[in-house]
């Protein structure tokens, strides 16, 4: 596994259709290309508070607005916003055609993770289903091997990504980091307070995009 330090995404890259989304008993067919296809980053996410999971831009060498709201905020802040590690694992959808992130939490993780590494020599040659049971953090994802029969509806799309491999800059063309004015426009909105802990300047720039947002 490589832990990355993000980038700005300054790349062509469709987001919309760039992630595996599945809801609650949903599943789609994938291949797994190598046994080292996932990555580790950091980010923040505060649902209570209407901030949905961002990486942290602490990695890019500026300073991080939810960073900060954690340490000085109280309990409440360092709850909700302290860092995170999260991770992204390359797979092949192979119902659409198209090599695609998925995004775990820790937790979710771990038991992709173990599945994965169960059977490094087999990736080559077994097709999965990815599945999605349970809602909110009652929430598991499952790999499960399909059997011979079954791999057979899948074996053309399968054979496409032979030799495909996903580098670092396929992860980080698919994280999207905001910029500081953004983040502390999203503390405001949250009800932080922002002038106490802000520069006069940087408030001044977050509330741009408020107004910007408006017209």
């Amino acid at each position: 596994m490589t832990i990355i330090p993000i980038k700005k995404n300054e790349s062509n890259v469709d987001l919309k259709n760039a992630f595996i989304r599945l809801k609650d008993g949903e599943s789609i067919h994938v291949r797994l290309l190598t046994d080292e296809d996932f990555i580790e980053y950091v980010s923040h996410e505060s649902l209570a508070h209407k901030i949905y999971e961002m990486p942290c831009i602490t990695p890019l060498g500026q300073d991080c607005p939810l960073c900060k709201a954690s340490k000085v905020g109280g309990d409440e802040w360092n709850k909700a916003l302290y860092p995170r590690s999260r991770y992204m694992f390359a797979m092949a959808d192979l119902d659409s055609g198209e090599l695609k992130i998925f995004k775990a939490t820790k937790s979710q993780a771990r038991g992709l993770v173990e599945t994965i590494q169960e059977c490094p020599d087999e990736l080559n040659e077994v097709a999965f289903v990815f599945k999605r049971t349970g809602n909110t953090k009652s929430t598991v994802y499952s790999l499960n091997a399909m059997t011979t029969k079954k791999f057979k509806e899948v074996e053309d799309a399968f054979a496409k990504f032979d030799g495909k491999e996903a580098d670092i800059p396929f992860y980080e063309e698919r994280l999207t980091p905001k910029s500081a004015p953004y983040l502390v426009h999203l503390l405001e909105e949250a009800k932080f307070p922002i002038e106490e802990h802000f520069s006069t300047q940087l408030v001044a720039e977050s509330r741009e995009i408020e107004n910007d947002s408006k017209q």
